[in-house]
């Protein structure tokens, strides 16, 4: 799989100015020759950006307590709260 560093030897340019044209930086000056070329090699070399570690993450906060609280508390404070970042869904409670 090609990475940024090839796109930007092929191209001529640096690894950072390739990652912020693949990433629609607007603010980047470069010309729409070198934009479009990036893109194009990116496009032969069959480029896919790498997913982020964390977009499969799900998250859980608990609320941890003894035998005692439990059978004697509130059963909705023992809940944990779930929010699955990949599917974007919004936050639920657990049974």
């Amino acid at each position: 799989m090609a990475t940024l560093k090839d796109i930007a030897k092929r191209a001529g340019v640096s690894s950072a100015t390739v990652s912020r044209i693949l990433n629609q930086d607007e603010t980047l000056s470069v010309t729409p020759q070198t934009r479009e070329r990036v893109q194009e090699i990116a496009r032969e070399l069959n480029y896919k950006k790498k997913s982020s570690p964390s977009s499969k993450t799900v998250i859980g906060i608990f609320q941890w307590v003894t035998l005692f609280q439990e059978l004697e508390g509130d059963s909705k404070r023992n809940r944990a709260v779930l929010y699955d970042r990949e599917s974007r869904n919004p936050p639920r409670l657990s049974e």
